[in-house]
């Protein structure tokens, strides 16, 4: 409870003070929540989560929360420029920051991390 008090307290002053990196968008929050829902995670690394949705490879920034977290890093292998990249709401990015807890808190076995994305580890 209280790391998600101290969270809403950075986006409040983020939001106040215009420290968001990225811009806000709709339909990159809209996106998102459907690429959380229905897309493959394939890889985690420090700074990018990459999953597999509607045919493409998204890598979405996950290092820098919460100033710059949760845009479109790359698309398909290519570097979406700095004009294109967006943020989601705040709320989006607890979401997407959750999956990555709950992926990366501790060390997991190849069949452990595939029984929590309920897929099978082939």
């Amino acid at each position: 409870m209280l790391r998600l008090l101290k969270d809403y307290l950075f986006h409040s002053v983020n939001t106040v003070i215009g420290m968001y990196q990225q811009p806000f968008s709709e339909p990159w929050d809209r996106r998102l929540r459907h690429i959380l829902a229905e897309g493959e995670i394939t890889e985690i690394s420090r700074n990018i989560i990459i999953f597999i949705y509607g045919g493409d490879v998204l890598e979405i920034w996950i290092a820098n929360h919460w100033y710059s977290y949760a845009h479109l890093f790359r698309l398909n292998g290519e570097y979406v420029g700095d004009d294109l990249q967006a943020r989601p709401r705040f709320k989006t990015m607890r979401l997407l920051h959750e999956r990555v807890q709950e992926l990366t808190s501790k060390p997991v076995t190849r069949a452990d991390f595939y029984d929590r994305l309920g897929g099978n580890s082939k």
